[in-house]
């Protein structure tokens, strides 16, 4: 399931999203049903914003967007040149 970065932060507010946006851009990511106080999301979003995350994707996997101006950095993090420019699409469309 792909997401916008505009979608992202009207649940969780932009700093949130920016937050996700930086460390799992350019990644798929499991949003679990219900965070569990030590997991990953929690830690970077702080328990609430997990939560709201949670209802809205709990339970399925999101195409986290890239930031703007993040591609080479998404590189460095492993992801994909076809991966990039497949996500940088799906962004341009939404727009």
């Amino acid at each position: 399931m792909t997401s916008t970065l505009a979608e992202i932060a009207e649940i969780i507010g932009t700093p949130g999203a920016r937050a996700l946006c930086s460390m799992w851009g350019g990644r798929r990511l499991y949003i679990p049903a219900a965070p569990a106080p030590d997991c990953a999301l929690v830690a970077l979003l702080g328990e609430l914003q997990a939560s709201r995350l949670a209802a809205q994707f709990g339970g399925d996997v999101i195409d986290v967007p890239l930031p703007d101006l993040m591609p080479l950095d998404a590189l460095k993090r492993g992801a994909s040149a076809l991966r990039i420019s497949t996500l940088a699409r799906s962004r341009e469309r939404s727009a």
